[in-house]
């Protein structure tokens, strides 16, 4: 078995091959501002709880809301535009380390709890997902 050196794959690379690499990362960077540039800023929050909505609230009235799942309480927080969690009684705390949220479409999960908040807008997304 012959063993390649760093410097023999390095020089296996081409000219068209940064162009290709370089072409991939900037299409991706402008996909990333172009569906952030299509989205609009939410007007409500919808929490369900268990597949259930149990309020709606309107995401410019500063307030926060308790919900009760399965294992315990989930406080979130509407202030300036946005919503987040700011407790919950589940174990992983992954739904707290989420952070705000405020366009249209963007969501909050708490699995174990059973709670979902949601934003939307006045018109429905065009996207089914967006990862962050």
């Amino acid at each position: 078995m012959r063993k390649t050196s760093k410097s023999s794959l390095l020089n296996t690379i081409t000219l068209g091959d940064k162009i290709l690499v370089a072409l991939m990362i900037a299409l991706s960077a402008l996909s990333v501002v172009a569906l952030n540039h299509f989205r609009e800023m939410g007007e409500r929050v919808v929490i369900e709880v268990d597949g259930n909505i149990v309020q709606q609230l309107d995401l410019k009235i500063a307030q926060q809301v308790t919900v009760t799942g399965p294992i315990g309480k989930t406080v979130i927080k509407i202030d300036h535009g946005s919503a987040r969690v700011v407790y919950s009684d589940c174990p992983e705390k992954i739904c707290v380390m989420t952070g705000e949220i405020q366009q249209s479409g963007d969501m909050i999960v708490c699995a174990p709890n059973k709670v979902v908040v949601k934003i939307e807008g006045k018109k429905q997304n065009q996207f089914d997902v967006i990862t962050q």
